[in-house]
């Protein structure tokens, strides 16, 4: 209840909720319904998962790991038609737009990418579920499994144009690094890896906007 007073008070103070400044430029950010922006954020946080989680791939029985890439192949190819919503201005964009050197080289390098993401989200899912009423058992990890998912529900309600840039995902990185750690504890090589290439994509991320790149 006391973490609002400070939004009321920036609301007080721009007299609204939007910047005063918002609607200078080329995007502009208002309340309203937007049912894609939950879908993007959800996707984006998958994708940043995948370096914390990867092993979770591993650790599926054959029967699921069957069902597991069938679903994530049919579902990872379809979104592919859809990359032009989902590919928001950032890393993953400039990544992919390098593809298209080639021919249908982006459409590859998104389907990859989907095909990954959604696997190694379905796999987490899974081991989470297998856990049941002991998933909240500590209060950490309920309370980052809740901001996460407040954090994509409260997408909705973000109108206008405004891009959902990625380093927007850096506030959170403790809840994903919390639940990571709660599905694969230990401080393996791999994961200090994996800490090490995201600590690096968060400095570019925030270089590139104070840049104004």
């Amino acid at each position: 209840a006391a973490a609002i007073i400070p939004v009321l008070l920036l609301v007080l103070t721009w007299k609204g909720f939007t910047s005063p400044g918002a609607g200078r430029s080329m995007w502009n950010t208002e309340v309203g319904i937007s049912g894609l922006r939950p879908v993007v954020t959800a996707f984006y946080i998958a994708l940043y998962l995948v370096p914390l989680t990867l092993p979770a791939i591993l650790r599926l029985r054959f029967a699921q790991y069957r069902r597991a890439l069938l679903f994530a192949a049919l579902t990872g190819i379809g979104v592919t038609y859809f990359r032009s919503y989902l590919l928001q201005p950032g890393p993953l964009m400039s990544l992919v737009h390098i593809g298209g050197q080639v021919p249908a080289g982006e459409f590859i390098i998104f389907a990859l990418i989907a095909v990954v993401t959604i696997y190694n989200a379905v796999a987490l899912g899974l081991q989470l579920s297998s856990r049941g009423a002991s998933l909240f058992s500590s209060p950490l990890v309920a309370f980052a499994l809740l901001a996460i998912v407040f954090f994509i529900v409260e997408q909705i309600g973000v109108g206008g144009n405004m891009p959902f840039y990625d380093r927007y995902l850096l506030q959170l990185a403790p809840f994903l690094g919390l639940v990571a750690f709660d599905v694969l504890p230990g401080l393996t090589l791999q994961r200090l890896l994996a800490l090490v290439f995201l600590s690096g994509v968060g400095q570019v991320m925030l270089w590139r906007h104070a840049l104004g790149g």
